[in-house]
């Protein structure tokens, strides 16, 4: 079952950037904009549970404008496999979450090293919440856990080449996503993603 959602939305990906690549001269949306791919990996958490950190991937495709060889303006779509390490259960809380990043601002500087910041907004397609005892397998939209939520994030890249970037980023968690009826406790998940964009210019 893991392994057929991983393979089922990274495959959506793919197909997404298959079509979505042709625009890539001129970006998508945006006709002076350039397109480009991001692949990684995730530590996260979620704050008010008893847990540890848990492990993912990440991948993006994204559209960049560059004001000039500092500014520049970022959006696009992701995936994100996050989640974290229940203590209690000694299981993983489960979180196969959809990525809008509606706008994020680069600031470059000795044309290799940027700095950048940005929001996220997220949809849990998929889940699995040991916590809620109705649904604790991985479930389809499943209750327990808010469908939408936000984060702010901040990090730095530094550009291997004219076209590929290192970037490591931190994304805050504002939204409290625990949706089980009768609960008052805040969770709000964070995490850490190591990654590298290939832009195609």
């Amino acid at each position: 079952m893991k392994t057929k959602i991983h393979l089922t939305l990274v495959l959506f990906f793919l197909f997404f950037y298959s079509s979505y690549a042709q625009y890539y001269g001129n970006g998508f949306f945006c006709y002076t904009c350039d397109f480009g791919i991001e692949i990684g990996g995730t530590a996260s958490n979620i704050n008010g549970l008893d847990t540890s950190e848990k492990a993912g991937i990440y991948i993006g495709i994204y559209n960049s404008y560059e004001f000039n060889d500092t500014w520049a303006i970022r959006y696009g779509l992701g995936y994100a496999n996050l989640g974290a390490r229940s203590k209690e259960y000694k299981t993983n809380v489960v979180l196969h979450t959809m990525l809008i990043e509606p706008i994020s601002v680069h600031y470059s500087f000795k044309n290799k090293f940027k700095t950048f910041t940005g929001v996220n907004i997220g949809s849990t397609i998929v889940s699995k919440n040991p916590y809620n005892e109705e649904e604790p397998g991985m479930t389809l939209f499943g209750k327990g856990i808010k469908f939408m939520d936000m984060s702010v994030f901040a990090g730095a890249g530094y550009k291997l080449t004219e076209n590929i970037d290192l970037n490591l980023k931190y994304d805050l968690g504002l939204t409290n996503i625990n949706d089980i009826e009768g609960s008052k406790d805040k969770w709000k998940k964070n995490w850490l993603t190591l990654s590298v964009a290939y832009t195609f210019r």
